[in-house]
């Protein structure tokens, strides 16, 4: 379980963040002129101009998440996008009576997702992406590795040591 989970859970993972993303953008684009209308009255000025800068966030940056490209920059533009949005749409302090509770809850919702981009941004290069090519571009596959394994043999009342062959060297180089 936790094989599967280890390779597959992070894409998996960044799918399903990206999802919410990638539907509300192509969302703004089939409501265009509603969503401009509800930014508008909120009080954006440029609100047309505002509107296609979020569909280009919120589509492009879904994108390079779910393909695992620049996926620390794509979790970034995601994050700091998500700054003003969630204070100028999701204001429970400000919010009617009747409203709070539905926009704290809003709120509290885009907050946490803030809180996987961030973890987006703190791992993705870590196991996957660009980070692994380029030690691999390095020419690190050239070292010297050795591993030591302990298992019990039935000669020896104590575990033998044996070491795995090593990978071989340039030659002229020794030690």
């Amino acid at each position: 379980m936790n094989d599967v989970i280890g390779k597959f859970g992070p894409a998996a993972g960044r799918f399903l963040i990206a999802l919410i993303f990638l539907l509300s953008g192509f969302g703004k684009i089939g409501g265009f002129a509603q969503t401009a209308g509800f930014m508008a009255a909120k009080g954006l000025p440029m609100a047309e101009v505002l509107l296609v800068l979020s569909i280009i966030i919120e589509i492009g940056a879904a994108l390079m998440l779910i393909v695992g490209w620049q996926a620390r920059l794509g979790a970034a533009a995601l994050f700091l996008w998500m700054i003003p949005v969630t204070l100028v749409f999701h204001n429970f302090w400000a919010a009617a009576a009747a409203q709070q509770q539905f926009e704290m809850a809003m709120f509290m919702k885009n907050i946490a997702m803030m809180g996987g981009l961030l973890y987006i941004m703190g791992r993705a290069a870590l196991h996957h992406g660009l980070r692994v090519g380029a030690v691999q571009r390095k020419g690190l596959t050239g070292l010297r590795l050795s591993m030591v394994i302990s298992c019990p043999c039935p000669s020896s009342s104590s575990g033998t040591r044996l070491r795995a062959p090593s990978t071989p060297r340039p030659p002229g180089r020794t030690g």
